[in-house]
């Protein structure tokens, strides 16, 4: 193997540890630095960083309204929260994370290791949560408790529900991969399929609800490439399997039952105690926090402070009063609001549209890994959900992280038979 060569098994490697390393605790972030302070020193990655707005983009998108929040806060309360500083900074270090990320992706051999890596994390990721979900067996050998459910289906992780919860988006991106060559489809809907059973098992709502999102536009992409017969067969059959195998899950599985029956009581009796009871009891937190905003609604209260506020909007019989502590709002639109107040919304509304655009306008790459990391940015914040602080620490680190890849994978084309249209645009 050439130096050149070598060099690009390295930085493919390099590009893809943090998904390598995620599930040993934080240690993924020393690979994500790691990364950062490759793409700054190689002065060719540097050069790169003009060709991905993209990723300057999202970080103003979400770290200008923290600093528009600091100054106006600043200016009315004659003080500056060092967590505020924090959550710009950790902003600022997402960007350069996604910027090197993609700036270190312009060889195809590159690239082409990135795929391969994560594509492989991620089946081993899958296979042990269904070897754990199924008989009971932990491949790394962390013990598991006998019961059923999410508590055999948590591999690496400490709480089933998160294990469950990044297969559902970071599955997406390998699926996709391996659909696009003609010798591997098979495993790319096998990857699908067992990686559902995991989401099913393990996952909370909003990772069933994205990885269900997810498989509708899987279906879309595989059938745009069929005979018009064919494709109607699996418009058609692709459902019914997927109803199929959620039958299946709720038969054996006690806490997909436990929450499909949760959710579906609305359908029986709809008032606030049954809404609220449904969703977790996110009314109770909901309320207080549209309260918060309907008193600071244009910069927010700065990022993450909801915690440390909204207990003088709780009533005394909500059962959140007291000692009790909600880390965050739950829903990625009220937790803008918050943090960063309308200002922060727009901006977030506005990189939306634009990263959908940009998505459609390549939809000739559908089924490649860069389009896979773009839609996973997107449905991880899905305007509904939520599952950890907008402006957090490992959600904002991903984010970045996967949208670095996809523009380092949707720039260039890896197939000489595939031209991207736009570019030049």
């Amino acid at each position: 193997m050439s130096a050149l060569g070598r060099r690009n098994v390295l930085t493919g490697l390099l590009v893809a540890s943090p998904i390598v390393a995620f599930p040993f605790s934080r240690s993924y972030t020393i690979f994500c630095v790691l990364i950062i302070v490759v793409g700054v020193l190689d002065r060719g990655a540097r050069s790169q960083w003009r060709q991905h707005p993209g990723v300057l983009f999202a970080g103003g998108a979400t770290g200008l309204p923290i600093l528009l929040t600091i100054l106006a806060l600043w200016v009315q309360q004659g003080a500056v929260e060092i967590l505020w500083v924090e959550k710009f900074t950790l902003i600022a270090a997402a960007t350069l994370l996604g910027l090197a990320a993609a700036g270190l992706l312009v060889e195809t051999e590159a690239r082409r290791v990135v795929a391969l890596a994560i594509t492989l994390t991620l089946a081993l990721w899958v296979t042990d949560g269904l070897l754990q979900l199924f008989i009971g067996y932990d491949m790394f050998g962390v013990p598991v408790s006998s019961e059923l459910g999410p508590a055999r289906v948590k591999g690496f992780f400490s709480k089933a529900t998160r294990y469950g919860y990044f297969v559902a988006f970071l599955v997406i991106p390998p699926a996709l991969w391996l659909l696009s060559k003609p010798k591997s489809k098979w495993l790319a809907h096998l990857l699908v399929a067992c990686g559902a059973m995991v989401v099913f098992a393990a996952g909370s709502r909003y990772a069933m609800v994205g990885y269900g999102f997810f498989v509708m536009i899987y279906i879309i992409v595989v059938a745009l490439s069929l005979k018009p017969k064919l494709r109607l067969a699996v418009l058609l059959g692709a459902p019914v399997l997927l109803l199929s195998l959620s039958s299946l899950m709720f038969v054996f599985n006690d806490s997909f039952q436990s929450r499909v029956l949760q959710t579906s009581a609305v359908l029986q009796k709809f008032d606030r105690e049954t809404v609220n009871h449904a969703l977790s009891l996110r009314l109770d937190v909901w309320e207080p926090a549209m309260e918060m905003i309907a008193n600071r609604w244009v910069v927010g209260y700065g990022p993450s402070e909801f915690e440390n506020q909204v207990g003088d909007y709780l009533d005394a019989d909500s059962p959140f009063a007291g000692d009790t502590r909600i880390m965050h709002a739950h829903q990625v639109v009220i937790e803008i609001l918050l943090g960063t107040g309308f200002i922060g919304l727009a901006a977030f509304i506005a990189y939306y549209v634009w990263l959908t655009r940009y998505l459609w306008l390549r939809r000739e790459q559908a089924a490649c890994f860069g389009w896979g990391c773009l839609l996973a940015y997107l449905l991880l914040w899905l305007p509904f959900g939520s599952q950890k602080d907008f402006y957090g620490s490992e959600q904002v680190l991903v984010s970045f992280y996967l949208l670095g890849l996809g523009f380092g994978f949707t720039g260039y084309s890896d197939e000489p038979e595939v031209i991207d249209k736009h570019l030049d645009e």
